[in-house]
């Protein structure tokens, strides 16, 4: 399994420049630039100056790092501070440094420590969360259960079935919760300065199966390799593919929801004259095939959506981001309602993508007299 994440991950030519590549059982990153690390047990111990992506069994951050810090694994430790944002998936999540840029986790257990600080925004999405320490800017938390301490200086959401808040908490915000219509939650008095807001949050009451259960790893695994190889072999097509995704997010959307829909009812149609029933068939054909690249390839649309990359970004680098995105995707469908809600619109997109880059490519050739 470690093999197939390390393929995905290294198999390139390295680039000449400062960046460090390691991989290996136990790795210790050593870099004065951007590192990408992957292996059995990965460690930061000394500084890194540039940005660090690392995947993992274990990984741990036991050292400043002064660029941005993207790392997924099953056992997650950030000790050390992290100069720009934060974004980390895996099974457990332990945090207690500051980060002075946004951060972004997503995992089954998460804790943030009394000494943790964030100063920009904070996401935090899982299946039991303890937040606890000092955040700068808004805070989101999606979980099954939360539990909140520390100080809170701006606004607050939660949704989750079960919520916890501590005596000692402040939200010098407001406080929104998400929760189902029958949970009690405590507030103590003063905790929140700001309003306290409550929606109902549907959900559903059989027990659900554990985290590391459900996982699909080797979907997952399948995703990140086929993924990475066409980011590999078509550099230029990865770059392109969902690329205004942010300009023209309304339209790829509506694109994907026309590709999802009108192909299966054309073939049905087609299927009902016998003569045409082998062109029935090739549409059936070409909307499955559209429908698997397109689950393969959200994640390099989220890509393009959170962490977008220029024209001048190397083949590893997209490779990195594809991988924590399509990881994040995977946690995101444990999520009550949400998680497979944004899973939907994800592939939709993906698939507006596929379509708008066939039309592209369409009114190129014909433009040339090709077609």
């Amino acid at each position: 399994m470690r093999r197939i994440l390390l393929l995905a991950l290294f198999l390139i030519p390295l680039p000449s420049s400062a960046a460090t590549f390691q991989k290996g059982d136990t790795v210790a990153v050593e870099t004065e630039d951007n590192a990408y690390a992957a292996g059995k047990v990965v460690q930061v111990s000394s500084e890194a100056k540039g940005d660090v992506y690392l995947l993992g069994e274990t990984v741990q951050i036991n050292a400043l790092v002064r660029g941005d810090t993207m790392i997924a694994g099953k056992n997650v430790a950030i000790n050390g501070s992290v100069g720009e944002d934060l974004h980390a998936a895996g099974m457990t999540i332990l945090m207690s440094e500051i980060v002075r840029g946004d951060a972004l986790l997503f995992g089954q257990n998460i804790v943030t420590a009394p000494s943790v600080r964030v100063i920009g925004t904070t996401f935090l999405a899982g299946e039991n969360i303890v937040s606890e320490g000092r955040f700068e800017k808004n805070v989101k938390i999606f979980a099954e259960s939360a539990t909140l301490k520390g100080v809170y200086n701006d606004d607050v959401e939660v949704h989750a079935k079960n919520v916890t808040i501590g005596e000692a908490v402040k939200i010098k915000g407001n406080l929104t919760l998400s929760v189902p219509e029958d949970a009690v939650i405590v507030i103590p008095d003063g905790a929140v300065q700001g309003e306290v807001g409550r929606t109902t949050l549907p959900w559903k009451t059989e027990e659900r199966k554990g985290f590391h259960k459900e996982i699909g790893i080797f979907s997952l695994l399948s995703k990140i390799l086929l993924g990475s190889l066409v980011i590999l072999l078509v550099r230029p097509f990865a770059l392109r593919y969902g690329s205004d995704v942010r300009k023209n997010y309304w339209k790829m959307f509506g694109v994907g929801l026309l590709t999802l829909i009108l192909p299966p009812i054309a073939a049905f149609l087609l299927f009902l004259p016998i003569i045409t029933i082998p062109v029935s068939l090739l549409i059936l054909l070409m909307w499955a095939g559209a429908l698997f690249i397109a689950t393969i390839l959200s994640g390099l649309v989220l890509s393009h959506l959170l962490l977008p990359f220029g024209k001048t970004a190397s083949a590893i680098r997209i490779i990195g981001v594809f991988v924590l995105m399509t990881v994040l995707l995977s946690l995101l469908k444990f999520l009550p309602v949400f998680g497979g809600l944004i899973g939907f619109i994800m592939m939709t997109l993906s698939l507006g993508a596929i379509t708008l880059y066939k039309m592209g490519t369409f009114k190129v050739l014909r433009k040339a007299g090709m077609v």
